[in-house]
């Protein structure tokens, strides 16, 4: 495992099942975590601490996944990773493509996709909110964005995590 693994409190209980380096500094942790009873899944991104490389601290960048909700994102992930170019009507590339979705509730779903940014891929994926003008949000600070050379690193590790039966 690379640094130390991370908790706020005492109330919640974590067994990390991957990093997967994306640099020198940052790396994606998947883990297994429980909160009073609740079993989540969380792909974050965390930094090396600038003093001690040692150590690792958890960014903004990710999201908690439902345990029952994990095959949907997985399945997700795959989709928005095939997902071909598209060229929008005057002949340029789209660097946005919407490649999936799926509803969590009626008010919530998980967004899956596409980007493109200069000569790189990603997959985002999101956390959507119906707002009051019945349109979809961002949750702030639930999401989180994949490189496509990662991706299937990161889909092996989500996968591990289903897998994982306890912490």
């Amino acid at each position: 495992m690379l640094g130390l693994d991370y908790k706020r409190n005492d109330d919640f209980k974590t067994k990390v099942i991957c990093d997967i380096p994306i640099n020198e500094r940052e790396i994606y942790r998947i883990s297994n975590k429980e909160y009073r009873g609740m079993r989540h899944v969380d792909l974050r991104v965390f930094a090396r601490a600038i003093e001690d490389p040692a150590r690792l601290i958890p960014r903004i960048e990710g999201l908690w996944i439902e345990r029952e909700l994990l095959g949907d994102v997985i399945e997700g992930l795959t989709l928005a990773k095939n997902t071909p170019a598209r060229r929008s009507l005057c002949g340029a590339e789209e660097n946005r493509i919407i490649a999936w979705q799926f509803y969590i509730s009626e008010w919530d779903i998980y967004r899956f996709y596409k980007l493109r940014k200069k000569d790189a891929q990603f997959v985002e994926l999101r956390r959507m909110m119906l707002n009051v003008g019945r349109k979809w949000s961002p949750y702030y600070r639930k999401g989180t964005v994949i490189e496509m050379r990662l991706i299937e690193r990161v889909i092996a590790g989500l996968e591990r995590a289903k897998r994982a039966r306890s912490l």
